[in-house]
């Protein structure tokens, strides 16, 4: 809605909204446009396209003629639209809409967890006692997640905080159908290296085709050592941004 607002304001055109009671008029501007009859074709918009899906259940209701538009679109797409604004060859992450993309995308995910669902803790809560504790019972999510299973969260976490880290996923309407924390004893015994190894070895063996890591520096890592998108959720980089990931034909 954001792309085709802009596009409408700028033609100076009505918009409107596909709900599932039909066409509804959202905006209008001046007398005339409010007191004309549609006439078509429509601008049917997406903000991008990559497998297609969305924008061919909204194709099947379409009442009209119609044009298919999109602000982005990947280069190996299955589904060509008639106006596209910018092209990548490669995978994207849209930062306003984080696993709210759909089934393709959070179906294929892996996932650090803090900095990622959940604001880092910092140096001084980090201290393995009583004030960890309470940041694992009183982290803020970075976002409004829309109940949804994770297949695979792999986190520094230690292995002595699964239950509390449960719990925070359950209040955010999340599950985790994998969940693989920090071996470690201690936070003595977590080095940088071996959160490294943990992540790329587990995310590697899933076959999971993305992974969300919000420290660069370890991103970096993960993606030299498995050559997948690693999308850095901090600086907005995706790693092996050229490997191809492409959606499945429908």
């Amino acid at each position: 809605m954001l792309a085709a607002s802009y596009v409408a304001s700028l033609l100076n055109l009505p918009l409107y909204g596909l709900t599932r009671d039909g066409l509804q008029l959202l905006s209008s501007s001046g007398r005339r446009l409010r007191e004309s009859e549609f006439s078509g074709p429509l601008v049917v918009m997406d903000d991008d396209v990559y497998s297609g899906g969305t924008i061919r259940a909204a194709l099947a209701n379409m009442p009209c003629e119609y044009i298919t538009a999109a602000a982005y679109q990947v280069t190996f797409t299955h589904y060509p639209l008639d106006y596209v604004a910018r092209q990548f060859p490669c995978t994207w992450f849209r930062e306003w809409a984080a696993f709210a993309t759909g089934d393709w995308f959070n179906s294929r995910l892996a996932t650090d967890f803090d900095g990622v669902l959940c604001h880092d803790c910092t140096p001084e809560q980090d201290d393995d006692g009583d004030k960890y504790r309470e940041f694992l019972q009183t982290a803020r999510p970075l976002y409004a997640f829309a109940p949804f299973e994770i297949p695979l969260i792999v986190t520094a976490r230690l292995e002595a905080y699964r239950h509390q880290t449960e719990a925070w996923l359950a209040a955010q309407g999340l599950q985790a159908r994998r969940l693989v924390m920090g071996p470690w004893k201690s936070i003595r015994q977590r080095t940088f290296a071996k959160v490294v190894r943990l992540k790329a070895s587990t995310w590697d063996e899933s076959g999971l085709k993305f992974f969300v890591e919000s420290d660069p520096i370890q991103a970096a890592h993960i993606a030299a050592l498995v050559h997948r998108p690693v999308i850095c959720s901090t600086t907005g980089q995706v790693f092996n941004d050229t490997a191809r990931t492409e959606p499945e034909a429908p």
